[in-house]
């Protein structure tokens, strides 16, 4: 008898913990797989064993399907909502201020503005690095799920804007930005150096 429950209980354990697990993205997905797994189980039941035709699934996943589009983009971070075109089109227009280009975005005093240092490397909204000609702007951000990295040089026109739908924790997206960054000769962009293996 005792052996029989060893498995099941063990099972619920790991169920049971693997919220604690930290990892948030892999959390969320596995309570979608969840949720649908109830409904597929319940639908079963009711429609496979018992013959009878039910709405009621349906009206409660369109009661949320409806919810969500509705509430979902108050809850991006900040309420934004962006793409790597548009990102980029910002980065563009910020660089086509600079240099006097008719822009209807930025201003170019507003652009100036933008990219002087107030406090340490901090500019208004994103951050500089670089000296001279390598003087650029950045900025990274990340919600459960995704992250985007954006870099643009501010005198050579240079860019680039990059979003993974994945929380990254092996740091992808350096490694992709440096390799970009060599491939167009960005000047003095630091090259992304692998963590060397514990020996």
């Amino acid at each position: 008898m005792l052996r029989s429950l060893v498995l099941p209980l063990g099972a619920l354990a790991l169920v049971a913990l693997f919220p604690m697990s930290g990892a948030t993205f892999y959390v969320e997905l596995t309570t979608k797989i969840m949720i649908m797994a109830i409904f597929a189980l319940s639908l079963d039941l009711l429609v496979g064993w018992t013959g009878l035709v039910s709405f009621g699934h349906a009206a409660y996943f369109g009661v949320g399907a409806y919810t969500l589009a509705l509430l979902t983009p108050k809850a991006a971070a900040a309420g934004l909502w962006t793409t790597p075109s548009d990102l980029a089109r910002f980065a563009i227009a910020v660089q086509d201020s600079l240099v006097g280009r008719s822009n209807p975005i930025i201003s170019q005093a507003l652009a100036r503005e933008m990219l002087t240092r107030q406090i340490d490397n901090d500019g208004l909204g994103v951050f500089i690095a670089g000296k001279n000609k390598a003087r650029r702007f950045e900025h990274s951000g990340r919600n459960a799920g995704f992250e985007t990295l954006l870099v643009a040089y501010q005198d050579v026109g240079q860019g680039a804007v990059i979003m993974i739908n994945i929380y990254d924790t092996s740091k992808l997206l350096p490694q992709i930005m440096s390799a970009i960054a060599e491939a167009y000769g960005w000047e003095s962009y630091p090259r992304f150096q692998p963590a060397k293996a514990a020996e």
